[in-house]
C-alpha cells in the first residue's frame, strides 16, 4: 500500500512542478541548480571537483559521450575548462575520471558489423520485401507504440505510465518489454496502482539491454500500396545485443519482410538518427558518417536511402555538445512539408549549428519536391552534470500519437513557449507536457524511449 501512495504522489509531484516553475521567470531545473552550486563551490580546485563526483552517482542508462578524448576535445574548444577554472591537463583528468564511471555495458562503442555484432537469432531466414514501399512519418496515425519498461530505472516507472495512459486514451496500442514474467507483473502492478487500464497493453517477455527503444527498435515501412508493411534493421551498439536483436524479434513475431542492413550494405545508425517526412525523405546528422568509419559518406547515403526506398535524404551537422549526434534533439518533421528547428540564444555553444540546420531546410525540399515551411522553437541553455557531462534539453524530442503530443519538459520558464508552438503546430491535438528533468542528464526524453508502428497489430 506504501508503495502504491509513493507512485501517485511522485506522478502528482513531478507534474505539479512543471507548472509552477513555468511562472517563474528565468527559473531552473533542481538537477541544474545543484551542479552549479558544485562548480562555484569547486571553482579552480580540481580535487573538490573528483570529490564530488565520487559522491553522486551518474545518471541511469546515460547515453551519448563514451570517449574521454573525444569530449574533452569538445569542452576544450568551448572553453568548458575556463569556466571551471582549471587547466587543459586538469579537464582531461577530470573528463576521464566522470566516463569511466559509467557502466561498462552502456560505454561500449559502435562496431562496423562483424561477428561481434550479429544478433543473436542470426541463423533464421528472413525475406526482402516484394512490394515497393515507403517509410511513413511520425505525423501519420499510429496504430501501436512500443515501450520497453524502466524495471531498472524505477524513478522513472511514473513518466511510463503517463504515456500509456495517454496511448490508451488515443487509440493506441501499447507493446510493452520486458525480461521476465516477474518483471511483467510488476509493472502491472505499478499500472493498476495508479488506476491506469491495461486493456489496451500487449506484455512481450524478451531480453532488452537498455529502455532507448526508439534507437534499437524496429524501423517500419509500409507498401506504397495496399496493407503490407516490414521492418528494416541497421546495426547498433557490440555491447547491447539483446538491444540489436529487437527488430528481429518484431519482424520474426509478425511474419513480415526484412530489410537487412546488418550483413550486407552494413549501415551503423540510431533510430533517434532518423526522421521520415512520408514522402521519400530520410533526415539524418553528420555524425552517421562518423559513426561508419572507413565508409564513403556518398556510399553510406546511398545504403540508408535504399533501405527506406527514399528518394533523397538531408544531412545536417549536429550539435557539438550533444553527445548522441541525434536529430530529435534539435529537429523534427512534423508535417510533409513542415519542419520544426531549435534556436538557441546567440551565446550558446551550438547556436550557429541550429541556424544552419534551418537554412538547409529553408534552401530544400521534401520528398515531393515542396519547399519547406521551417518553423523555430526555444532549445534552452545546455548546463553541465558532473561539472563536464552537457545536458542538451530539446523540446523536439516529443512524440505524435493521434489526436496528442507528448512534449517533455524540464520546470523551467521556456516550457510555456514551447508548449505554446506545439499548440500553434497542432490546434486539433493534446498538447501533453511531460516532465523531462530527470530522464534529460541520460541523454534523451521521450522521444527516445518509444517506437511508434504506423502499421502493426500488436
Amino acid at each position: 500500500m506504501k508503495t502504491s501512495i509513493r507512485l501517485v504522489t511522485m506522478a502528482v509531484m513531478a507534474m505539479a512542478v512543471v507548472f509552477e516553475a513555468v511562472a517563474q521567470i528565468g527559473a531552473e531545473s533542481e538537477d541544474q541548480a545543484v551542479w552549479r552550486r558544485m562548480e562555484a563551490a569547486c571553482y579552480g580546485n580540481l580535487a573538490c571537483m573528483r570529490s564530488r563526483v565520487r559522491e553522486v552517482s551518474p545518471p541511469p542508462w546515460r547515453r551519448g559521450w563514451t570517449d574521454p578524448d573525444e569530449l574533452f576535445r569538445v569542452l576544450q574548444r568551448t572553453g568548458r575548462f575556463r569556466e571551471l577554472g582549471l587547466k587543459d591537463e586538469e579537464g582531461l583528468v577530470l573528463v576521464r575520471e566522470v566516463l569511466a564511471r559509467i557502466p561498462s555495458k552502456t560505454a561500449r562503442g559502435p562496431g562496423a558489423g562483424g561477428s561481434e555484432g550479429q544478433p543473436l537469432l542470426q541463423g533464421m531466414a528472413f525475406q526482402e520485401p516484394d512490394f515497393p514501399y515507403r517509410a511513413p512519418a511520425e505525423f501519420e496515425p499510429v496504430k501501436a507504440v512500443l515501450l520497453r519498461w524502466p524495471f531498472d530505472w524505477k524513478a522513472m516507472q511514473w513518466a511510463w505510465a503517463q504515456m500509456v495512459e495517454t496511448f490508451g486514451k488515443n487509440g493506441v496500442r501499447t507493446a510493452v518489454w520486458v525480461n521476465t514474467p516477474h518483471q511483467r507483473d510488476e509493472a502491472a502492478q505499478v499500472l493498476q496502482d495508479m488506476n491506469i487500464s491495461t486493456a489496451h497493453v500487449r506484455w512481450v517477455v524478451e531480453p532488452t539491454d537498455t529502455v532507448w527503444i526508439r534507437d534499437y527498435g524496429p524501423q517500419v515501412i509500409r507498401a506504397l500500396d495496399g496493407p503490407a508493411w516490414g521492418v528494416v534493421d541497421f546495426h547498433y551498439y557490440d555491447g547491447r545485443r539483446k538491444d540489436d536483436n529487437t527488430p528481429l524479434v518484431v519482424a520474426w513475431g509478425m511474419q513480415v519482410p526484412l530489410v537487412d542492413r546488418q550483413k550486407t550494405n552494413v549501415v551503423y545508425t540510431e533510430g533517434g538518427n532518423l526522421n521520415h517526412d512520408g514522402l521519400g525523405c530520410v533526415v539524418y546528422s553528420q555524425r552517421t558518417y562518423k559513426k561508419n568509419p572507413g565508409i564513403d559518406p556518398q556510399e553510406i547515403d546511398r545504403r540508408i536511402r535504399s533501405a527506406f526506398q527514399a528518394v533523397k535524404s538531408l544531412v545536417p551537422r549536429d550539435p557539438r555538445l550533444d553527445g548522441t549526434g541525434h536529430v530529435d534533439m534539435f529537429m523534427k518533421i512534423v508535417g510533409p512539408n513542415t519542419v520544426l528547428v531549435g534556436r538557441y540564444g546567440p551565446d550558446q555553444v551550438d547556436a550557429d549549428v541550429l541556424e544552419a540546420c534551418a537554412a538547409l531546410f529553408a534552401h530544400e525540399t521534401n520528398g515531393a519536391g515542396q519547399p519547406w515551411r521551417v518553423v523555430r522553437i526555444v532549445q534552452p541553455d545546455v548546463y553541465y552534470t558532473q561539472f563536464v557531462i552537457p545536458v542538451v534539453r530539446t523540446y523536439t524530442n516529443s512524440l505524435i500519437v493521434n489526436n496528442a503530443v507528448i512534449v517533455p519538459v524540464y520546470g523551467i520558464a521556456e516550457d510555456e513557449e514551447a508548449v505554446a508552438v506545439y499548440r500553434e503546430l497542432f490546434p486539433d491535438k493534446t498538447i501533453v507536457p511531460l516532465n523531462a528533468q530527470e530522464i534529460i542528464p541520460s541523454g534523451g526524453a521521450w522521444h527516445c524511449v518509444t517506437m511508434e508502428m504506423a502499421t502493426a497489430e500488436p
